[in-house]
């Protein structure tokens, strides 16, 4: 996930509080602009999971994976089976509990 400076404080609080409604739409990653209209495959998985309920979706680091965030595991498996229609292979996984250690931001 790469914050857009003016939104990094915002993305912390968010992250400190779990509110997944603020998080989602905040998801950034800049080799998006480079893959999604060169890889058309990966944008219209991008679509999809937002398309079929996911709270936001994002390229996962270079591009190996697109994932998308659900507020309960009944929504993921939804939105899961949804885009799993496409024929992609799709996992529902949890986030850890230990939750999540923001360091670094500039």
């Amino acid at each position: 996930m790469t914050p857009r400076k003016d939104e990094a404080n915002i993305l912390t609080a968010a992250l400190e509080r779990g509110s997944w409604d603020v998080i989602a739409p905040l998801l950034h990653n800049d080799f998006e602009d480079v893959v999604l209209p060169e890889v058309p495959i990966v944008a219209e998985l991008k679509r999809a999971f937002e398309e079929s309920g996911a709270l936001g979706s994002l390229l996962s680091g270079s591009g190996s994976t697109v994932f998308g965030l659900a507020s309960t595991m009944e929504r993921a498996q939804r939105v899961a089976a949804r885009v799993g229609l496409s024929g992609a292979r799709i996992h529902v996984v949890r986030t850890a509990e230990r939750g999540v250690t923001v360091a670094g931001l500039v």
